[in-house]
């Protein structure tokens, strides 16, 4: 659940031998590290703007009437939900949010991914639904890339603006015209 393809047809990915693993990932780090050293002027500059853009996208989410932060971004992956009253409606919700999100004939992708909680950990975080399923999908995005930054507001727009969408489908209201 962690990929981006939001198709119900078989991806190539799936079904493949990739190859990639095992000593590919290791060579892979040596190199990276030779290149960005685990210091401030090294690998510290690369991952630094994501982790601004994940705080900055956070203080937005948290001042929104729309969505709620799930916890405090650490490094560069902001967890959030919409505001819901049940289980199900956030499962429901956050599953149009990401078809919305996924919409191939925008000209500019957002790319989202879900995370499935359960209601104990949500209420860990101080929300607390009503329980009708035991599980939910609420949305993750990872903001690996520096040009993130910059474009926050505008990811922020438009996911508030699909959260809107996606919970008034829920509630049966029409949209205005």
């Amino acid at each position: 659940p962690y990929t981006y393809f939001a198709s119900t047809d078989r991806h190539f990915g799936e079904i493949q031998l990739e190859c990639s693993r095992a000593g590919a990932s290791a060579a892979a780090l040596w190199a990276t590290l030779k290149v960005f050293p685990l210091n401030r002027s090294g690998l510290g500059d690369v991952i630094a703007p994501g982790r601004r853009a994940a705080k900055l996208w956070h203080s937005l989410v948290s001042e929104s009437e729309i969505l709620q932060p799930y916890q405090v971004p650490e490094l560069d992956i902001f967890a959030y939900l919409p505001r819901v009253h049940a289980m199900g409606e956030l499962d429901r919700v956050s599953h149009a949010i990401f078809e919305m999100a996924a919409d191939t004939d925008r000209p500019q992708q957002t790319h989202l991914a879900t995370y499935v909680v359960t209601p104990q950990q949500l209420a860990n975080r101080g929300i607390r639904l009503r329980e009708d399923q035991a599980s939910a999908r609420i949305m993750r995005s990872v903001l690996m890339k520096p040009e993130h930054e910059p474009l926050v507001p505008e990811m922020h727009h438009h996911v508030q603006m699909w959260s809107a969408r996606a919970i008034d489908r829920e509630l049966g209201i029409e949209p205005a015209v």
